[in-house]
C-alpha cells in the first residue's frame, strides 16, 4: 500500500475543514493509499487547529496514518529545495468550474458539454475566463454563444467576482465548492487528460507564454498520469486574449516583490 504525504496551508479555516475528511477518509486518492496531513496554519489559529486534529482522530479513519500541525512554513515550496517544483500547485479548478457552469447555462447545455476553458493567471479579480480557446458542443464558444460583449464583459466580471457573490449570498465565503475544486486538481493531474483536452492549474511557471519563470501562474495543463503534467502549448492568445493575461501577470510579480523578504 502507498503513503502519499498532503501538505495544507490554512487548515484550520473553512475550506481546510471542508477538505480534510475528504484526503483522509481515502476518497481523493483511493482507498489502497495511506494518508499523512502536514497541516499549516498562523500562530494564532494553531489551537483551532489543533481542535480539527482531534476531529480527524477521533474518526479513527484506518488509512490515516500521521497528523502533523504546525505554524512553521518551512513545509512551503521557497524553504523546501529537496521537493520537485512539479510537486507544487494552487488552485484554479474552482474558477474554471464556475466559469463552464456560467456558459452552460448560457448556452443551455450540459456543463459535460463545455471543455477547455482556462483560467490564465492569478485567483484574483484579474484571472483570465479564456472562452475564446474554449468549445461547446465541440464548437468555438463564440459559434455557440453569438454575444461577445457579454463574454468580454458581464461573464468575465461573474467569474471574477463569485467568490464575493457568495459571501454577500451566504455571509461566509465558498468553502464546500473550493474544497470540491481541490478534489478535482488532484483528481486531474493524477489522471491522464483525455486526447485534445485541458484544465487549468496554477504551477511554478516555466517561462511558457512569456511568464517569467518561478512564478505561481494558472496555465492550461494535460496531464500524464501520476501528477506529471505538461503546459499546453499551442493556444493562440489574441489581443483581448493578450491584454488579460498581461493584466494577471503583473499583479502577480507585484504580489511576488510584496513578499520577497518572506521568500528569501
Amino acid at each position: 500500500m502507498n503513503t502519499v504525504k498532503v501538505a495544507v496551508t490554512g487548515a484550520a479555516g473553512q475550506i481546510g475543514y471542508a477538505l480534510l475528511f475528504r484526503i483522509a477518509s481515502g476518497s481523493v486518492f483511493g482507498p489502497d493509499t495511506k494518508v499523512e496531513l502536514q497541516l499549516l496554519e498562523l500562530e494564532p489559529a494553531l489551537p483551532a487547529l489543533e481542535g480539527v486534529k482531534m476531529e480527524l482522530d477521533d474518526c479513527a479513519f484506518p488509512l490515516l496514518q500521521k497528523i502533523t500541525t504546525t505554524s512553521d512554513a518551512g513545509v512551503a515550496m521557497s524553504h523546501a529545495p529537496s521537493i520537485p517544483k512539479n510537486r507544487w500547485f494552487a488552485m484554479t479548478a474552482l474558477d474554471e468550474n464556475r466559469a463552464r457552469r456560467q456558459l452552460a447555462e448560457r448556452s443551455g447545455s450540459d456543463i459535460s458539454d463545455v471543455k477547455n476553458l482556462c483560467i490564465w493567471g492569478n485567483h484574483s479579480a484579474t484571472q483570465y475566463p479564456d472562452f475564446y480557446n474554449a468549445s461547446i458542443y465541440g464548437k468555438p464558444v463564440t459559434e455557440v454563444i453569438q454575444d461577445e460583449g457579454w463574454l468580454q464583459g458581464d461573464f468575465i466580471k461573474s467569474v471574477q467576482q463569485r467568490g464575493a457573490a457568495i459571501i454577500k449570498a451566504r455571509g461566509a465565503s465558498s468553502a464546500a465548492s473550493a474544497a470540491n475544486a481541490v478534489v478535482d486538481t488532484i483528481q486531474r493531474l493524477n489522471n491522464p487528460t483525455p486526447e485534445g483536452e485541458w484544465f487549468s492549474t496554477a504551477i511554478p511557471s516555466d517561462g511558457s507564454y512569456g511568464i517569467p519563470e518561478g512564478i505561481m501562474f494558472s496555465y492550461p495543463l494535460r496531464s500524464l498520469g501520476n501528477y506529471e503534467y505538461e503546459v499546453v502549448q499551442s493556444l493562440e492568445l489574441n489581443e483581448f486574449g493578450q491584454q488579460k493575461v498581461q493584466a494577471t501577470r503583473e499583479e502577480l510579480e507585484m504580489e511576488r516583490e510584496a513578499v520577497s523578504d518572506i521568500m528569501g
